[in-house]
């Protein structure tokens, strides 16, 4: 485990607000502001609106009973070519002042600000002017989060939605956070969060005070390597040189026989591997699809392409062709 002299450190992290949803309302200026769901009939909501989301409408609810409960709500279907190319200008926006930005999914990014600014004051006045760039180009509004460390800058950039900024800083950090509960944390799942509440550990504050060495005997090096990152040190874990033969990621969410909220989660999955193997430097010349359903079954596919390739917007048509011959419309799906 490698720690870095972070003394100076300062990380932004960049999360558009509500980014389907707020794409949709661009290409529709007649929603703007409105309260919307973005989903089809017969399916379950995949993104929504901040004026929907205080409806009491939240991703997993049926479009069905949104219609019928809330007749004003404004749907639309997904349009994931279109979220793409805003995903990407986001990117060139963001790169032609910060080159070293690292994307996260196809809404969010963090960089490493510490070359341009040495200060919070400093920061914060760059990232509003950043801010406004993104909304006066892209038409919607992006939360920062400012810390010195990436998993506090992410935790940050949650706090003041839509269109805030927060900063985490040596002086508020405690007040600010050791409350809220331990997963809040972005790296701790649910069965991590069920372990550390029966050892007694279930706020930030908690996870921060707690014995490095327990953490390390009980989870894995992942642990401590977070408990430094909530205490203000940035730690890299070390990879395997090995060379990677295989990448893969899985998303299970609620039940659903809904095709469009499948994709959703496959082209999730495909902007994670492929920001993966630009990071790597590889390229694939083989991909898979695979679907877990209700009952535990598993079905899957491969396909060969025709070049080596790890661009999204390819990977992704070429994994809707493989969908398109594993899915079964009476069937429930739980992972893909």
């Amino acid at each position: 485990m490698k720690q870095k002299n972070n003394k100076k450190n300062i990380y932004v992290h960049v999360d558009a607000d509500a980014f389907f949803a707020s794409v949709e309302q661009v290409l529709h200026r007649e929603l703007k502001g409105k309260a919307i769901v973005v989903g089809q009939n017969g399916g379950i909501v995949s993104a929504l609106s901040y004026p929907a989301k205080d409806l009491g409408i939240s991703r997993v609810s049926p479009i069905v009973t949104v219609r019928k409960k809330y007749p004003k709500v404004h749907i639309v279907a997904s349009d994931f070519h279109a979220y793409e190319i805003f995903s990407q200008r986001m990117d060139n926006i963001i790169r032609n002042h910060f080159p070293n930005l690292i994307k996260n999914s196809v809404d969010e990014g963090s960089i490493e600000i510490s070359k341009w600014v040495n200060s919070f004051d400093k920061a914060e006045e760059l990232m509003k002017k950043l801010q406004i760039e993104l909304y006066q180009k892209l038409g919607c509004s992006f939360s920062f989060g400012i810390a010195r460390t990436p998993l506090l800058a992410k935790l940050a950039s949650g706090m003041n939605k839509p269109n805030g900024i927060t900063i985490l800083n040596d002086q508020n950090i405690k007040e600010k956070i050791y409350h809220m509960p331990v997963n809040s944390l972005s790296g701790i799942g649910m069965q991590g969060y069920i372990k550390l509440q029966k050892n007694k550990i279930n706020t930030i504050g908690d996870f921060a005070k707690a014995d490095p060495d327990w953490l390390r005997r009980i989870f894995s090096i992942s642990m401590p390597a977070l408990q430094k990152q909530v205490l203000g040190e940035v730690v890299d874990i070390p990879k395997q040189k090995e060379s990677i033969k295989s990448m893969s990621r899985d998303r299970s969410f609620p039940a659903t026989k809904n095709y469009e909220y499948l994709y959703s989660q496959i082209s999730m999955n495909i902007e994670h591997l492929a920001q993966r193997l630009r990071k790597e430097n590889l390229f694939t010349k083989r991909i898979g699809l695979r679907l877990r359903t209700q009952d535990l079954y598993f079905t899957q596919l491969f396909i060969t392409l025709p070049a080596v390739m790890r661009g999204p917007k390819y990977l992704l048509a070429e994994t809707k062709k493989l969908l398109d011959k594993l899915y079964q419309k009476d069937v429930l799906y739980r992972q893909v």
